[in-house]
C-alpha cells in the first residue's frame, strides 16, 4: 500500500491522497478523507476521470477480460464493460451532447445518437425539425417528403385479428383501401358502419337498396340530382360515342354526345346516337337534322318521312293534312296520297274510291299555256277511266256528243291461196268493250310470208260488223294466182 502511495505522490504531486484505516483511498485537492463506503473516492470541481481508451480492435485483443472490466470504445464513442461473456454498451453513453425531450437512437453496433423523435411528456412527435408534438395530438408525424405506412394485410389476415380494438386501422391489400374497426364491424375509411359506399379496386360503388340523392334528401328514383349534371367537363369529347358522353346501356350504342370536332362550326351542338349511329343532330344555330349531320334549315329530314296528323305551315291549327298559308311549295322526292309512293312517280294517288281535282291549269312536264287546262309535254299513262270535259273525251263525236273509243288491232293470220281474180270469205274479231257497232278501218299489211303472186294485188274488204266482229272477204285482183300468209293492221272507232 505504501508503494502505491509513493507512486501516486510522484505522478500527481499536487493532489492529496489519503488512506483511511479501512483501506479506502481518496484522491482530491482538499485533503478530505475517502467515503467509508468507497474503495476509491475521487473528487474534483474542475477535472474528470479518464479510463483506458482504445479502439474496438484493441478491446477485442484483450485476452480473457475479467467480468466488470471497464473501458471507452473509441470506435463507437461509448463506454463498455465486460459482462462475463460479451462486451456490453452502457446505455446513452454514446450521446455526446443531448437535446431535452429528444429520444436517442442506436448508431452503429453500440453507440447512440440523438433521434428524430421528441417526447415532452404530453405527446410524441416524429420529424426532422426538432419540433414537439402539437398540444392537441398524442402522436404527431410531420414530413414534406415521406408518408406513413400502417400495417398492410389481406382481407383474410384482417378478419383473423382477435378482439380488434375500436378504431384499429389497417390497409387491406385485397380491397386496395384503408379499413377500420368501428367497434362491431370492419368498414372502409370512407364512412362509418352505416355507410353504403364500398371500394372495389380503383372503383367506388353504392351498395344500398334504395335511391341515391344529390342535392336532395328525398330522391324519387335510383339517382336523383337536384341541380345540374356536367358531362365532359374538360371539353374533350370530339363528337363520337366513345368517351365523355351520356351512355345508355353497357354496349355503349345509344347515347347523347357533343356534335363535332373542336374548331368546327357545329362544335356547340348535340348529336343523338342509336345502334352506334348518329341519327339526329342539333347544330350550334339550333337547326335540327334527321338523317344528316349538316342541317340546312330549321328542320332538315334526309329520307322518307311519315306524318300521321295534319301539317300546318303558317297555321297553328291546320284542318288538313297539309295546310300552307305562306306561299310556294317544293318537293324533290315522290309524294304519295292515300298510298305509299311508287318510286316511278313524283305524285302517286292511289286511295280506293277517291279522286283528284284540279281547279286551275295543270302542267305535267310541259310548257304551261294559261289557256290550256291540261298541258302534257311527255307521255302520260292513265291506268283507270279518264274523263275529260264532262265525258266528251279527246276523240269526240260532235254529232252524238259522246266520247269515242279508238282501238287499234291486228287481224289473225290469213293463208290466202287464191286463183286469178279469186276470193275467200271469213270473219275477224274486234277488241272487246264496244257497246255500239264501231267504224272499222283496214290499214296496211303488217306481216307476210308466201311463194307466189303479187302481194299488193290482195285486198281485205269488211262488211256486216257488230260490236264483236266483222265479215271479211280477201280478194286477189291479179290475173295470176297468189299464195301468202297475211295479217292486216286495223282500227275500230266507236262507243
Amino acid at each position: 500500500m505504501h508503494r502505491l502511495t509513493i507512486l501516486l505522490l510522484l505522478a500527481v504531486s499536487c493532489l492529496f491522497i489519503r488512506e483511511a484505516a479501512a483501506q479506502s483511498i481518496s484522491i482530491n485537492n482538499t485533503g478530505a478523507a475517502p467515503d467509508p463506503k468507497s474503495m476509491l473516492d475521487i473528487s474534483s470541481t474542475t477535472k474528470g476521470v479518464l479510463i483506458p481508451r482504445m479502439t474496438q480492435a484493441e478491446r477485442d485483443a484483450i485476452g480473457t477480460p475479467p467480468t466488470g472490466l471497464l473501458l471507452f470504445n473509441t470506435s463507437s464513442n461509448s463506454f463498455q464493460y465486460y459482462g462475463g461473456s460479451a462486451w456490453v454498451n452502457i446505455t446513452n453513453s454514446g450521446i455526446v451532447t443531448g437535446i431535452p425531450n429528444k429520444v436517442p437512437r442506436f448508431l452503429g453496433l453500440w453507440g447512440l445518437t440523438n433521434g428524430i423523435m421528441m417526447d415532452d411528456g404530453t405527446g410524441v412527435s416524429v420529424n426532422t425539425t426538432n419540433t414537439l408534438a402539437n398540444s392537441s395530438a398524442i402522436f404527431d408525424i410531420a414530413s414534406t417528403t415521406k408518408g406513413m405506412l400502417v400495417p398492410r394485410m389481406t382481407s383474410a389476415n384482417r378478419t383473423t385479428i382477435l378482439n380488434p380494438a375500436t378504431g384499429l386501422l389497417v390497409y387491406d391489400t385485397d380491397l386496395s383501401g384503408f379499413m377500420f374497426y368501428n367497434g362491431s364491424v370492419w368498414t372502409n375509411i370512407g364512412g362509418s358502419a352505416s355507410s353504403n359506399w364500398s371500394i372495389n379496386g380503383n372503383d367506388i360503388y353504392n351498395n344500398n337498396t334504395g335511391n341515391v340523392g344529390i342535392g336532395t334528401n328525398v330522391p324519387a328514383v335510383r339517382l336523383a340530382v337536384d341541380s345540374s349534371i356536367m358531362v365532359d367537363q374538360a371539353n374533350s369529347n370530339q363528337g363520337f360515342l366513345d368517351k365523355s358522353s351520356l351512355y345508355f346501356g353497357s354496349d355503349k350504342k345509344v347515347g347523347i354526345v357533343r356534335s363535332f370536332l373542336t374548331g368546327s362550326s357545329g362544335r356547340n351542338g348535340m348529336g343523338f346516337f342509336t345502334n352506334n349511329t348518329r341519327r339526329m343532330t342539333i347544330d350550334s344555330t339550333g337547326q335540327v337534322g334527321i338523317g344528316t349531320i349538316n342541317p340546312l334549315q330549321t328542320l332538315h329530314v334526309n329520307g322518307i318521312t311519315y306524318l300521321a296528323g295534319n301539317l300546318g305551315i303558317g297555321s297553328s291549327t291546320p284542318d288538313y293534312a297539309f295546310e300552307n298559308f305562306w306561299g310556294y311549295n317544293y318537293m324533290f322526292y315522290g309524294l304519295g296520297i292515300g298510298t305509299v309512293p311508287n318510286s316511278t312517280y313524283l305524285l302517286d294517288i292511289g286511295a280506293a274510291g277517291s279522286g283528284a281535282r284540279f281547279r286551275g291549269d295543270v302542267r305535267i312536264d310541259g310548257i304551261l299555256n294559261p289557256s290550256t287546262t291540261l298541258n302534257v309535254g311527255s307521255n302520260a299513262t292513265v291506268e283507270g277511266t279518264l274523263t275529260v270535259n264532262n265525258g266528251k273525251g279527246v276523240a269526240y263525236n260532235s254529232a252524238s256528243a259522246t266520247n269515242l273509243r279508238i282501238a287499234p288491232f291486228t287481224t289473225a293470220n290469213f293463208h290466202a291461196v287464191l286463183g286469178p281474180h279469186g276470193s275467200a270469205e271469213t270473219t275477224i274479231g274486234l277488241p272487246a268493250g264496244f257497246t255500239t257497232t264501231p267504224r272499222v278501218f283496214v290499214g296496211s299489211i303488217r306481216s307476210t310470208g308466201g311463194t307466189a303472186g303479187e302481194l299488193n294485188r290482195v285486198i281485205l274488204v269488211l262488211w256486216g260488223c257488230d260490236t264483236n266482229s266483222c265479215n271479211a272477204k280477201i280478194i286477189n285482183t291479179d290475173n295470176a294466182s297468189v299464195d301468202y300468209n297475211i295479217t292486216w293492221d286495223c282500227l275500230a272507232v266507236g262507243n
